[in-house]
């Protein structure tokens, strides 16, 4: 008599005896995995085998971790599988690489069990488990036949995905993994669908692209109740006799059901039998589909409303609706001298920038940004701004001959004039008044421009260096004729 091991033992039994279970239970993974095929269910499909191997595990060896068998339903639940269906989940599994491998065999011929039907089409995943897992896995029509690697193809090309040869690792929802759906050498065609476009439609049956690979979705009512939309034909198809409703008593005793054998299992143990894998409510946001209806997170309506994130960090308050993630906008406008960035949030990241900014026309300010806002700081006086003229007091003047910047800034000859540079005078009180200092005097140096002012300088006799008092940073030119104010 063969002992069931309980899901507590099973967890303990990987784990190993040396590691405290509770260590175990924080690390143990699961698998959890959906068939979606368009291989009719009942007449072509009778049961699909699906286990979890341990390591990259070559076509032709097994190395079985768990095992799910599931008896196909009946003809009427196709499209559960066409949609995707869930049919197994695995639990207790260590992080590490894994195979998936799912086969689908033939209805068994009259007289044989039900798994005695021949392999109608088979599927490896390679993946690296390293925190819960949802694997779709695709069973087309389109590998029927398909022997895998063709030629031409790579060694390593042994798995089917839409009548073409790939890697175990061939996942196209993956951009990491677009080299192991390589079928060839330079990788040229891959001939994997990117969308229902690239799928050949019927009268009976819309075209979906699931993972690189094309599946035929009924149209419900395409086909009267006694048919099948036969893909080949791209018609409608009698169905056999076998198969057609029955209208006579009610089958009470052999109900349709989902029938599963599972348990952990190592290799040559009969798992036993386990009851029917039952879909929960949806998870929105985990990337699968837990309800089982075809439809993950935000494409399903059961999360509508659900806080999500569409990936653009100019919106904000992402929602699922029904379609997709999608929120608000939010625009960030930057100036001259503020850089505006998106965050996700209602409001803008503001950065103050520093440098030039717009020319206000006045050559004696500095035009800057400062604090986020373009300022116009006045030029220091006496800077230069355009041939011989000065800036004062954020004007730019011509000091030779402006009064109220004569020669320098801050000499002002109040009601006289400015002639080359200097004030004219009558008497050294005007001088003194106008900003040449306390010993300014008013002297005619014979120059023909009469008298005006000049800085004192008690320098040696021959004229050297520079003194007096001139306004601001201005000093006193020491010269033979007069002294005037001068910018240093």
């Amino acid at each position: 008599m063969q002992t069931r091991l309980t899901p507590w033992l099973s967890l303990l039994l990987l784990c190993g005896a040396t590691q405290p279970l509770q260590a175990c239970e924080t690390s143990a993974r699961s698998i959890t995995v959906d068939v979606q095929t368009d291989l009719v269910p009942a007449l072509e499909l009778g049961l699909l085998e699906i286990e979890v191997l341990e390591g990259s595990v070559p076509r032709g060896t097994t190395s079985v971790r768990s095992r799910r068998t599931a008896v196909m339903p009946q003809l009427s639940e196709a499209g559960e599988y066409q949609r995707s269906r869930r049919v197994a989940e695995m639990a207790g599994l260590a992080s590490g690489t894994y195979t998936v491998r799912v086969v689908g065999r033939r209805p068994a011929p009259p007289g044989m069990p039900e798994d005695g039907g021949t392999i109608l089409a088979e599927r490896r995943v390679v993946l690296q488990l390293s925190n819960d897992r949802v694997v779709r896995v695709v069973l087309g029509a389109s590998c029927v036949g398909v022997t895998c690697p063709g030629e031409g193809d790579l060694d390593e090309a042994s798995q089917c995905l839409n009548g073409r040869c790939v890697e175990p690792a061939c996942d196209p929802s993956l951009p990491s993994s677009i080299t192991e759906c390589c079928t060839g050498p330079g990788c040229a065609e891959i001939a994997l669908c990117d969308d229902a476009s690239d799928c050949e439609a019927a009268p009976c049956a819309t075209p979906r692209c699931v993972s690189g690979a094309c599946i035929a979705e009924d149209i419900p009512g395409a086909c009267a109740p006694d048919e099948y939309c036969d893909r080949s034909a791209r018609s409608c198809l009698p169905l056999p006799p076998s198969l057609r409703p029955d209208a006579g008593v009610s089958d009470a005793s052999t109900p349709d059901v989902f029938v599963v054998l599972d348990a952990y299992v190592e290799p040559g143990e009969d798992a036993g039998f386990f009851d029917a894998y039952s879909c929960p409510a949806e998870t929105c946001g985990n990337g699968g589909d837990d309800d089982c209806d075809g439809l993950a997170d935000c494409m399903d309506p059961d999360c509508v409303g659900a806080s999500c994130d569409d990936g653009n960090a100019c919106t904000h308050h992402d929602v699922c609706d029904g379609s997709g993630c999608a929120g608000t906008p939010v625009t960030c406008n930057s100036t001259e001298c503020v850089t505006r960035a998106c965050n996700g949030s209602a409001t803008c990241t503001e950065t103050p920038r520093s440098g030039s900014c717009a020319d206000d026309g006045n050559a004696c300010t500095s035009d800057t940004c400062s604090g986020g806002a373009c300022t116009h700081p006045r030029r220091a006086d006496g800077s230069t701004c355009g041939g011989s003229n000065r800036c004062c007091s954020g004007s730019c003047v011509n000091p030779s001959s402006d009064a109220n910047h004569c020669g320098v800034c801050g000499v002002d000859c109040g009601s006289r004039s400015c002639v080359a540079g200097a004030c004219r005078c009558v008497s050294n009180a005007e001088c003194r008044t106008a900003g040449y200092g306390s010993d300014a005097t008013c002297y005619d140096s014979g120059d023909g421009n009469g008298q005006r002012c000049q800085c004192v300088c008690n320098s040696d006799s021959d004229w050297r260096g520079t003194c007096g008092e001139c306004p601001g940073t201005a000093q006193c030119n020491q010269r033979s004729g007069l002294n005037l104010c001068v910018f240093p």
